[in-house]
């Protein structure tokens, strides 16, 4: 009861009734100082102090001080940096998130011998080679699409041919490959043909 008559009656006592008012309804905790002095701001930029104890300007920190008077200070500096490190954390985040989804462990894939007719199915480690007669095949990044309705499977592949004697080409196939259209990117060997079926984690 002692407190509210202060603050009725005297200014000089923490804060007056008014200013008890203007900070229930419109402010904004921004922050306090070692002294225990609270910082406040409403939606139009006003700033003030609620004092912890008598009123008394020599009690407010330099960089508090500066900040009232809306100069350029530590404590803004401060809060400028956290928010970019924030926003730099959330991007980041979600990049990796969305990499962790689409990016898959394993792919899967059809060879055709044109000779046999004999079809294959081989299941390969993304990033390992696998060696399936004379080719040595390697998928480096397989992924789906982020459409859900008709998701689209693309693999990057390469296929070297161990019996090739051709120093000059070290690859029968270096690219990307569709699973729903192979032809795009055809896969061009005179006894094989390789398809890919799907990426799974």
């Amino acid at each position: 009861m002692l407190t509210f008559l202060k603050e009725i009656f005297t200014w000089w006592n923490g804060q007056t009734l008014g200013t008890r008012l203007q900070t229930i309804f419109f402010g904004k905790l921004v922050g306090e100082d070692e002294l225990g002095n609270k910082y406040y701001q409403n939606k139009k930029g006003k700033r003030w102090v609620i004092y912890n104890g008598e009123v008394e300007a020599s009690k407010i920190p330099n960089d508090w001080y500066s900040w009232m008077h809306h100069t350029n200070n530590k404590i803004e500096n401060i809060h400028n940096a956290l928010i970019f490190i924030i926003f730099f954390q959330i991007i980041f985040l979600k990049a990796n998130s969305e990499t962790n989804i689409y990016a898959e462990k394993f792919a899967e894939i059809l060879v055709l011998d044109k000779v046999s007719s004999k079809t294959t199915k081989l299941k390969l480690t993304i990033g390992e080679e696998l060696f399936f007669q004379n080719l040595n095949i390697n998928i480096l990044k397989c992924q789906n699409s982020k459409f859900d309705d008709d998701p689209e499977v693309t693999a990057f592949m390469q296929v070297i041919d161990l019996k090739n004697k051709d120093k000059d080409k070290v690859f029968v196939f270096n690219d990307w490959t569709f699973a729903s259209s192979p032809s795009i990117r055809p896969f061009d060997h005179p006894v094989y043909d390789i398809w890919l079926k799907k990426c799974y984690s």
